[in-house]
């Protein structure tokens, strides 16, 4: 609570809708600044809880917490009234007037610093306002705090809502439900001796049957296992990068100094994690091509409307249980002071466009805010899957044509990409990821073409020698690695170029933007060629590893759910992030760990449950190639 000495009366304040200052809120601040007459403890406790200047105001530590929970904590009476601490943490501009609300794209203009204050609960936001400003008019001070009422925050918990009951109901169902199928299946199912699977849907929620499946690391007949490994490295990669992101917009004690990481080499590693992306896009074109043509190698027909539904019934339940959590329950996991701008964003948008991301259309109908924002690889994804059907009818057909126009769209691709980036002066496309970024290049799948469909036309050369010995020299096989693992060292360690500050040439960047990712996705390609042609040595033993044959299953989950692991984690600080390398390698592993611990409790809930459900009903009516011949791939590129 404000400790105004040698102010004692605020009620002649008039404020800006023509009302004074409420009686309430008077007494509470007049009872607050007579308090140390009454009450020296809860003067010291009212001064502790406030924010004060603290150490390493050169170092960049401009945003002054105090100490929330005991500001929080205050219940006092004097007077015969109750007087409850309620934390505010300002923000702090030369703008007289500003807007109360928290503005919707989530970010505060203007801001100079930021200040936690402890007021009385019984002061609106405004009333505050109006008395922090006549002070600072008072005293000619250039700088304004706003209160905010997202910002402030009281120790009783906001009162459930009918969507927070619902989502409650929603997932105690949900529960229910696997337990149900877990002891039917323990306790009847497994204990069948027919093989009758009539009753296979009643197990379709069992963890038991479903942690089986995730957790077996049975070797399947392909070759291509090096896949798990990459998929899943590339996975950590994303999410190292989606944590150094917000360590770099988190207030700090040492701002100055973790610039210069930053702009280091070790700044370089986490910004390049785009590339990750890249790989997945790799993957998932390689995978269309080379299944489909092995399929149709052993006269398997497939079925595209099984194809289709299979994919959706993959991808879209975990990520209706995750938007449902997010808009209900999501802000009521933690607190702090800084709770506010993490979940604020992820919430409204979610409300507002929730229907966007269902139907797999965010990053065309509403790029620069989009519910789950992370979610656009999704999308992309998701409109490569519908145009895969023509270009697979035309590869049956026409093979060779059909890489030519693989690579005739990869080309263009790059050239949009070129285009886009020179005439909109995007900037370095990984490194400054604006609304212009989003909207034109990073989201859209015309100009992340290229990735996908240099893997397509990969499937098809692996293909074409999966029957042919593939006989290297040492020496060869060893330039042939320095040429590829050189390659992709430079191009993550370019980044570092900017990280300094720009301006940089227009043409050094659109040609940046147009020509990393292809590059990229060629080299991939070259490592998953030796892997897969037996010339990986220890890199294909490590990436085919039965601990990514596990990883791999819950992999798509991860991806989802690593934005909450973030979220809880950074959001709920309670004091500014001391940022050094060590630090954020430490956070990263605690945040993996915590994702794939959210990941496994997802994919038993709402991933193994659906496809089961998905595979049992297309058994009992049309299968998914003609002859539902077991076998272990997939057209399915898993996230």
């Amino acid at each position: 609570m404000i400790w105004f000495q040698g102010i004692p009366d605020f009620s002649f304040i008039q404020r800006e809708n023509n009302k004074m200052i409420s009686l309430l809120c008077v007494g509470s601040t007049e009872s607050i600044n007579l308090t140390p007459f009454f009450d020296c403890d809860l003067t010291v406790t009212v001064l502790d809880a406030t924010a004060k200047p603290q150490t390493g105001l050169l170092e960049g530590n401009i945003v002054e917490v105090g100490n929330m929970d005991e500001c929080m904590r205050i219940r006092a009476t004097v007077d015969n009234e109750t007087i409850k601490g309620k934390y505010c943490s300002t923000v702090a501009n030369r703008l007289k007037r500003y807007k109360l609300t928290l503005p919707d794209n989530m970010m505060v203009k203007d801001i100079d610093f930021s200040y936690g204050l402890c007021i009385p609960d019984t002061c609106a936001v405004e009333e505050i306002n109006d008395i922090v400003h006549y002070i600072s008019d008072a005293l000619g001070s250039p700088f304004y705090l706003h209160f905010i009422e997202d910002f402030c925050f009281v120790q009783e918990r906001k009162p459930f809502e009918m969507k927070d009951i619902f989502a409650i109901i929603f997932f105690s169902i949900t529960g229910i439900i696997m337990l149900l199928s877990t002891f039917y299946d323990i306790f009847v199912f497994q204990k069948r001796k027919d093989t009758d699977k009539n009753h296979s849907i009643l197990i379709a929620f069992s963890m038991y049957t479903n942690w089986k499946k995730i957790f077996s690391t049975k070797k399947t007949e392909n070759n291509l296992t090096c896949l798990n490994g990459l998929r899943v490295i590339s996975m950590m990669w994303i999410i190292l990068g989606h944590l150094y992101g917000i360590v770099v917009m988190m207030p700090k004690e040492n701002f100055l100094d973790f610039i210069k990481v930053h702009e280091s080499i070790e700044g370089a590693f986490p910004i390049a994690a785009n590339l990750a992306v890249d790989t997945f896009f790799v993957v998932g074109g390689l995978l269309v091509s080379y299944v489909f043509l092995t399929l149709e190698d052993m006269r398997i027909n497939i079925n595209f409307f099984w194809f289709y539904l299979h994919r959706f019934m993959r991808l879209t339940p975990s990520l209706l249980a995750l938007i449902i959590f997010c808009v209900t329950l999501m802000d009521r996991i933690a607190y702090g002071p800084f709770w506010t701008l993490a979940v604020y964003k992820i919430k409204n948008t979610c409300i507002k466009n929730w229907w966007s991301t269902l139907l797999y259309v965010q990053n065309y109908v509403n790029p620069t805010n989009t519910c789950l924002s992370h979610t656009w690889y999704i999308a992309v994804d998701m409109q490569y899957c519908i145009i895969t059907p023509p270009l697979l009818i035309l590869l049956r057909r026409a093979p060779k044509f059909t890489m030519f126009i693989a690579a005739a769209i990869a080309v263009m691709s790059c050239t949009a990409f070129f285009l886009i980036s020179w005439f909109f002066e995007l900037g370095p496309s990984a490194v400054g990821i604006n609304d212009s970024v989003l909207k034109y290049v990073y989201v859209t799948p015309h100009t992340r073409a290229s990735s996908w469909m240099i893997g397509f036309l990969f499937g098809y050369i692996l293909y074409s020698y999966r029957d042919k010995p593939l006989k290297l020299s040492q020496f060869t096989k060893w330039f042939a690695w320095s040429v590829l693992i050189g390659s992709m060292a430079a191009l993550v360690l370019y980044h570092k170029r900017f990280l300094h500050q720009g301006p940089w040439p227009r043409l050094e960047t659109s040609l940046f933007n147009s020509l990393t990712r292809p590059a990229w996705s060629i080299a991939l390609c070259g490592v998953i060629f030796l892997c897969v042609m037996g010339h990986g040595d220890a890199v294909n033993s490590i990436l085919s590893k039965p601990i990514f044959t596990v990883l791999i299953r819950i992999n798509y989950n991860v991806y989802l759910m690593h934005v909450i692991a973030l979220v809880s984690t950074y959001g709920s600080f309670k004091a500014p992030y001391f940022g050094e390398a060590y630090r954020v390698l430490v956070d990263f592993w605690s945040v993996y760990i915590l994702t794939l611990f959210l990941a496994l409790i997802w994919t038993l809930a709402f991933e193994s449950p659906f496809i089961a459900i998905e595979g049992n009903l297309r058994k009992k009516k049309r299968p998914l190639v003609e002859n539902d011949k077991p076998n272990n791939i997939t057209l399915v590129n898993k996230v």
